[in-house]
């Protein structure tokens, strides 16, 4: 179980990133597709898997080996712990979403430093 909670909070950060950077850009959340900022490649779906893909790219992008944002990063591992550390059958709902909420927010924060 904690590790299903931890790919759920990693997963959520993960779609708070791009939510907050595609908001910043005045983009769609649905197209384009992800891609590398630098040369605008489309990543495949194991680029994309939270925490994991960081790890084994050891920070680049596959295609053309720029430096990706470990901003990003540390904000899926840290509510992927953070999820993962609850436990779930004796914690409330609105302690959940109020920690949700705030990771959400603070994905905006951390795109409009």
């Amino acid at each position: 179980m904690i590790i299903i909670q931890f790919l759920l909070g990693a997963s959520l950060a993960s779609f708070f990133n791009l939510v907050a950077l595609r908001d910043a850009r005045g983009e769609s959340i649905v197209r384009p597709r992800s891609h590398c900022d630098t040369c605008q490649m489309q990543l495949a779906a194991y680029d994309l898997i939270p925490v994991l893909s960081y790890i084994i790219l050891i920070g680049k992008c596959r295609y053309c080996k720029s430096s990706l944002s470990a901003t990003f990063f540390f904000n899926e591992l840290m509510l992927g712990i953070a999820l993962a550390s609850l436990n779930i059958q004796h914690t409330n709902l609105p302690f959940m979403l109020s920690l949700i909420m705030m990771a959400f927010l603070s994905s905006f924060d951390l795109v409009q430093k």
